[in-house]
């Protein structure tokens, strides 16, 4: 999702496949959890290039065959932690920050043919978000399911982590007709980490 080349194609076949396309999902994502002084340019590179390049690629390359689409969106991945900011985890934090940044702007340069909006989504109960959110506690000494269940306990207001389903469900809503009037909006999924 990084090449400019290959983006193009992969957004040409797939409008080309689908004899056009009305929605684009941006949902590439990578982390690199640990202090910044230890990473190194490539660890900060691909960060950055998958959480964000991506996401402009796509974008740039999707445009066109979007607008002249109805109800055309873009809706792309950020976080809660590009809200808020995570312990050892500024690149990441940095790389999703950047993506609301983005979404506002092409919400305003699209308008009124693209809507563009993101979902910022906490704590997901999957094994990958476990592991790299228990990387950062890996002194502790703690179990991925005794760590999942303190963060849940102590963090986050609804107290548990939401699913994949939870995230798919606010990407099928801002897709809808039933968002028509939103734009430049981030849909928080996180069980009340962030609430603004």
């Amino acid at each position: 999702m990084t090449l400019k080349d290959e983006v193009n194609t992969m957004i040409g076949k797939a409008t080309a496949s689908m004899d056009g396309i009305t929605t684009l999902i941006n949902n590439a994502g990578t982390v690199s959890p640990g202090y910044l002084v230890d990473k190194s340019s490539s660890d900060i590179n691909r960060v950055i290039d998958v959480n964000t390049k991506g996401v402009i690629l796509c974008t740039q390359a999707a445009i066109p065959h979007l607008k002249n689409s109805k109800n055309a969106s873009i809706t792309s991945t950020s976080s809660q932690a590009g809200r808020r900011g995570w312990n050892q985890n500024a690149i990441y934090s940095a790389s999703k920050a950047a993506v609301i940044g983005f979404s506002r702007s092409m919400a305003v340069e699209l308008a009124p043919d693209i809507r563009v909006n993101s979902i910022a989504p906490g704590h997901i109960k999957d094994e990958g978000m476990a592991w790299a959110s228990f990387a950062v506690r890996k002194e502790s000494h703690q179990t991925v399911e005794d760590f999942s269940a303190e963060l849940a306990a102590t963090e986050i207001p609804l107290q548990r982590l939401q699913s994949a389903s939870d995230i798919a469900n606010g990407f099928v809503f801002l897709t809808s007709i039933e968002a028509s009037e939103i734009t430049g909006a981030v849909l928080n999924i996180g069980g009340g980490v962030v609430m603004d």
